[in-house]
């Protein structure tokens, strides 16, 4: 094979290598949230002396696509991610102004009662609803645990979970950060 056809196919893959997360990072600037989306913006899971809290941090508008920023509190630990309303789709900050999907689904919270029978992502696997009723509802996961979620405030929260117990809600308007530029992926 001759040595220029060779270099200028390399130069073409390097080009189509670097060039691919360009092609799907999407840079963009927060605006002011929709007044119509309720999430909850507190939650704290207590099991014996163990203790999970979550706080909403703010709602954002990225491209026409709405996230919660969720700050996870743990052990010590703080976790940062971003939840895609209402799909519920989990995207970390990746550095460099970059969120990508995680391929996870958040279990916290839902913004409209599912239909009894449906299968919905949980996580990185999906449950089925097997129960649904005025006050809520109830999902049976792929590993056969039962979650119950309860309406708060017209956000379906997560209540029960393996013994842990939703010790404390809060549904209310998180405040917005106006000067977050960050990059969706």
């Amino acid at each position: 094979m001759n040595i220029k056809v060779m270099f200028t196919l390399m130069a073409i893959v390097l080009a189509l290598i670097t060039s691919t997360p360009l092609l799907y990072s999407l840079i963009f600037k927060t605006q002011k949230a929709p007044e119509n989306i309720a999430t909850p913006t507190y939650l704290l899971f207590k099991q014996n002396e163990s203790a999970i809290e979550f706080r909403i941090a703010e709602i954002l508008t990225i491209n026409s696509k709405t996230f919660a920023k969720v700050v996870k509190t743990f052990g010590g630990k703080i976790t940062e991610y971003y939840v895609e309303i209402p799909s519920r789709k989990i995207y970390y900050n990746l550095g460099n102004n970059v969120l990508g999907f995680s391929g996870i689904y958040t279990i916290l919270w839902f913004n409209k009662k599912p239909v009894n029978g449906t299968e919905i992502p949980l996580l990185d696997f999906y449950g089925i609803v097997v129960n649904v009723n005025e006050t809520g509802f109830t999902v049976l996961d792929y590993y056969g645990d039962i979650l119950y979620y309860a309406e708060v405030d017209g956000v379906f929260v997560l209540k029960t979970y393996n013994g842990l117990v939703l010790d404390k809600v809060v549904v209310s308007s998180p405040k917005e950060d106006m000067n977050l530029n960050i990059a969706a992926l």
